[in-house]
């Protein structure tokens, strides 16, 4: 059945792919390897990468040492040259774009500064701060070269383009090519011609303006940057308008113009707004009228959409088929509270229904926003026919594992679940086929699941499979893998796979890949003192090995990476919560009466001198003993949950969360509840309120279920008793300062067995090594392949176990 799911998998447990955030893309090659598609954005000056895509090309790697002055060499020509953005660049990027070009390069890739995100260029960039992930600008046009510049220019981000320097720098080869994804829709019946592409201005669409305000409007922007007009690039770079600063619109004709309406703008227009709740916005799209009275099949509308929301937005598009007489709402746009985040939002490429609007002459389209803060743009809108054969995967609704990483022993059960829906004009019988594969493409588990006909806007939800799938697996790379089939050959393949890798290994529960990604907030109240956020685990079984010993509960990480945020004295405290079955499953919240505290770390600080991107470790002790290490139990349910309480109602809360691709953990929490497990398995939990982590209810929903906190579990392997070794007991490590080896001479009271743990900082095994039946004893353990760092050696026996600290220089 491997058939079934042919596919290519790009997986790195460091760094997770993102989705595409645009339709730029530069594909890679390194040597003979496979193909791997970046995301990509291309600037807003340079050829059109729409109408200028570059086959594979050979990539050369641009020195930053003095750029900006000196000319960039001869070895570029008939390449694309690669050049990283780094704070010792004082000049415009479209003058070293076009340097590029004076010495014969084809095109331009930047690499980005400090950012997981693609951000895009403007041609009047200016330095990089190289402690800010923020683009500055400003308004001088010194250096702007942009409109000498005529070869495509493209931007990714700095993880990607870190490894291509890599690989460059190592001598190997890299080709690249430079493309646009663009949905290829052969049935337009409208906006073919340009109608709905805003080239130049509006074109016949009509804003509706606020009858105190008329500024309160969509606006005709002409730049790639998504800024009303009157901005002055430079100007204010923080908060009056910082959020906007690398805001770009991602669609084909996005250089001729689009409509936005900018919140924000309207925000500082009179001032500078305080606490929420803010004032509001609200205006209107309409279009002119259109004429399908000769279109016979169903058809949908379809558009580029930038949008990101803050505080209950309202964001839809109506339609009327009696020419604005009476509207039609069409679909809810908004994405939730989790779109409020301190990154670039993705522009996404819409599909909405038109139910009726086959066959009518007077049809209207009105895109209707309401927004206290931040923005929605909109371009490249067409009517198309629906394609006879589309069957799609809805709601971004599937199940998954559990966890992204689970500790080694700890697999945990997983249901299979799925939306479906069929946007194809003609009927079909789907067939979705689930299964498990491991980093080989070895098939591990396969289930499948038959759907009745479906016709066109039908769609079945909440169907659970009919097998789960349970194994202890070793530690590995997996994956969970869904494929749709119809009947007729599908039109778009791209909405009928799903994909969802894990990974067994080491000793940390973690449910998001460490992207570092950073929101504050204030609560919505100003009486809203106290608040919680983390991640719930199921623990299978509290051995990791039962001849060594149990599994506790060690430490709790998470990241402060937008500490600057935050008020210095902000103190923060991580606890660990076991969930007594039932839960609430209607609901899902867990109450006080539904958990009990059974690990505490001692309050933390914030001094606003965190480093971002490293994890901060909270050492867990057991509650109820007040010291040691708190057993975990077998098939129980925990929550690790960071809790901080401000002594100011202007203080925010620093949220770190992942962007892994997909870390949706609804069609999981869904999927567990649809089979009865007990208790139902729940993803993330959030409390904001007056009530302390005591008393308040835990909301499992959080922030939405497509945004998940970076809150990790290290639970180690420890002894039986629980206890460390004796003090009679001896353990040495020498040297601490180490490059090849490690020397652990220990001495007991009599033989004992157990083992040797190397981890990280971070709480992640790396090595280990065993002993048996010694009393006095001397061992070796390689650090040769260890980078350099800090790193902990624990002794482990059925006695006690005791740690200590080691640096690896090489």
């Amino acid at each position: 059945m491997k058939k079934f799911f042919t596919k290519i998998i790009v997986f790195s447990f460091v760094t997770l792919s993102l989705q595409l955030t645009g339709q730029t893309f530069f594909r890679t090659v390194v040597g003979n390897g496979n193909p791997v598609t970046l995301n990509a954005r291309q600037a807003n000056f340079g050829g059109d990468v729409s109408a200028q895509p570059l086959g594979e090309t050979s990539v050369a790697l641009v020195s930053t040492t003095g750029l900006c002055a000196a000319q960039i060499p001869a070895s570029v020509s008939g390449k694309i040259a690669l050049i990283e953005r780094t704070g010792n660049l004082t000049c415009n990027a479209s003058y070293i774009a076009y340097k590029a070009q004076v010495a014969g390069a084809v095109a331009v890739v930047f690499i980005n500064e400090n950012s997981t995100f693609v951000r895009n260029l403007p041609s009047r960039d200016s330095a990089v701060s190289a402690t800010s992930s923020t683009i500055f600008y400003r308004s001088s046009s010194v250096n702007d070269s942009s409109a000498f510049v005529t070869i495509p220019v493209v931007n990714i981000s700095k993880v990607d383009g870190d490894k291509l320097k890599t690989e460059l720098l190592s001598g190997n080869t890299v080709a690249g090519s430079i493309g646009f994804n663009t949905p290829t829709e052969n049935r337009v019946v409208w906006g073919g011609n340009g109608e709905g592409s805003f080239n130049g201005g509006p074109n016949g669409w009509v804003t509706s303006t606020d009858a105190v305000d008329p500024l309160i409007r969509f606006d005709w922007v002409s730049s790639s940057e998504m800024l009303r007009p009157t901005y002055t690039p430079g100007i204010n770079t923080t908060s009056t308008n910082g959020a906007l600063r690398s805001v770009f619109m991602d669609s084909k004709s996005y250089r001729n113009g689009y409509m936005v309406l900018d919140a924000v703008y309207h925000q500082y227009r009179t001032g500078t707004p305080g606490a929420p709740p803010y004032p509001r916005f609200g205006a209107s799209l309409e279009s002119p009228k259109i004429d399908l009275s000769t279109v016979t099949k169903p058809v949908v509308l379809t558009f580029w959409s930038k949008l990101r929301e803050l505080n209950s937005p309202s964001a839809q598009v109506q339609y009327s088929l009696d020419n604005g007489t009476t509207w039609l709402t069409a679909a809810s746009i908004q994405k939730g509270v989790a779109n409020n985040a301190n990154v670039p939002m993705a522009s996404e490429y819409q599909r909405v229904k038109l139910p009726g609007a086959q066959g009518n002459s007077q049809l209207k389209i009105k895109f209707v926003v309401d927004l206290d803060f931040y923005f929605w743009g909109i371009d490249d809108i067409q009517i198309v026919e629906v394609e006879d054969y589309n069957l799609a995967f809805a709601n971004n609704f599937a199940s998954r594992s559990t966890n992204l990483i689970y500790p080694s022993g700890q697999m945990d059960t997983i249901n299979f679940v799925t939306d479906i829906t069929n946007i194809g004009g003609l009927a079909q019988s789907p067939t979705v086929y689930a299964g498990v594969f491991d980093a080989a493409g070895n098939l591990l588990h396969l289930d499948s699941l038959a759907y009745p006909s479906l016709n066109y806007n039908d769609s079945i939800t909440d169907r659970l499979f009919p097998q789960q799938f349970y194994q202890n697996l070793p530690d590995g790379q997996y994956s969970v893998e869904y494929l749709l089939s119809g009947t007729g050959t599908d039109f778009d393949l791209s909405d009928n796979t799903y994909s969802f890798p894990f990974l067994v290994g080491g000793d940390v529960f973690q449910k998001t890949a460490d992207d570092f990604l950073t929101n504050a907030y204030r609560p919505g109240s100003t009486t809203f003192t106290n608040w919680g956020w983390g991640n719930a685990f199921y623990v299978v079984n509290k051995w990791h090995n039962p001849n060594i010993g149990r599994m506790v509960a060690d430490t709790i990480f998470t990241d402060l990476s937008g500490v600057g945020t935050m008020v210095a004295g902000s103190e923060i405290q991580a606890r660990l919560y076991k969930v007594l079955a039932p839960v609430d499953t209607v609901y899902q919240t867990v109450s006080a009466a539904e958990r009990e505290l059974v690990a505490v770390s001692d309050p933390y600080m914030v001094t606003k001198t965190e480093p971002s991107n490293v994890y901060l470790g909270f050492d867990m002790i057991d509650n109820a003993a007040g010291s040691g290490k708190y057993v975990m139990e077998n098939n129980t349910q925990y929550i690790a949950i960071i809790e901080m309480s401000r002594s100011n109602v202007a203080d925010t809360m620093c949220y770190v969360w992942s962007s892994d691709g997909d870390p949706n953990y609804s069609g999981m929490v869904a999927g567990s509840s649809y089979a009865k497990q007990n208790p139902v398995r729940l993803g993330q939990v959030l409390y904001i309120g007056t009530e302390s982590g005591t008393t308040a209810d835990f909301g499992a929903v959080g922030f939405g279920y497509d945004i998940i906190p970076s809150v990790h579990l290290v639970a180690r392997q420890t002894t039986a008793t629980n206890n460390p070794l004796p003090s009679s007991a001896k353990f040495k490590v020498f040297p601490t300062i180490a490059s090849e080896y490690i020397n652990l001479e220990f001495a007991f009271s009599q033989p004992q067995e157990g083992n040797f743990e190397i981890t990280d900082m971070n709480g992640k095994r790396i090595a280990s090594s065993t002993f048996k039946s010694q009393q006095i004893g001397l061992e070796k353990m390689n650090v040769k392949n260890l980078a350099n760092g800090s790193y902990f050696v624990t002794i482990i026996t059925k006695e006690g176990f005791r740690t200590s600290k080691f640096i690896v220089q090489h």
